[in-house]
């Protein structure tokens, strides 16, 4: 029993990614502080709702609004136009008013952390180094088993 248990700590721990992070600012224009935040979701205007929904879910268990992060990445195609920051900050502020959804203007955050389906929400914790680490990684619709999944 205790080798099981040893084992399953030793895989645990070296399954732990590091969070690559890059400096964002939201659409009030204040500087993301990574070290706040314990869970990450990451939309775009394709996936708000299930984005909505797992926000809405994470209220609803008891996490703190400041303990969550939302990321949303702009396509290339959107920063080519004339004016494309201040028209998506704006549009932004309309759809949140009172979140920071922080802007990844280039989508580095999808790019440095392998993202490749959004909805993405992942659970992170700061490490003694300083760093952030990914604890457990979702995509897609919200379901209690996956919200389940990060928890573990």
């Amino acid at each position: 029993m205790r080798l099981v248990c040893l084992l399953s700590t030793l895989l645990h721990t070296y399954s732990i990614r590091k969070f690559s992070t890059c400096t964002l600012k939201s659409q009030f224009n204040t500087r993301v502080n990574w070290g706040d935040y314990t869970h990450i979701i990451i939309c775009d205007k394709n996936s708000h709702s299930y984005g909505l929904e797992w926000g809405e879910s994470f209220l609803k268990e008891g996490i703190n609004t400041k303990s969550i992060c939302v990321i949303a990445p702009v396509p290339k195609w959107m920063t080519k136009t004339i004016g494309h920051k201040t028209i998506i900050r704006n549009a932004v502020k309309k759809l949140e008013k009172k979140v920071p959804v922080f802007i990844d203007w280039k989508q580095e955050i999808v790019e440095l952390n392998n993202i490749d389906k959004l909805p993405t929400i992942i659970s992170v914790f700061k490490g003694n180094d300083g760093k952030l680490y990914e604890k457990q990684r979702v995509t897609g619709k919200y379901t209690i088993k996956k919200y389940k999944k990060l928890l573990l």
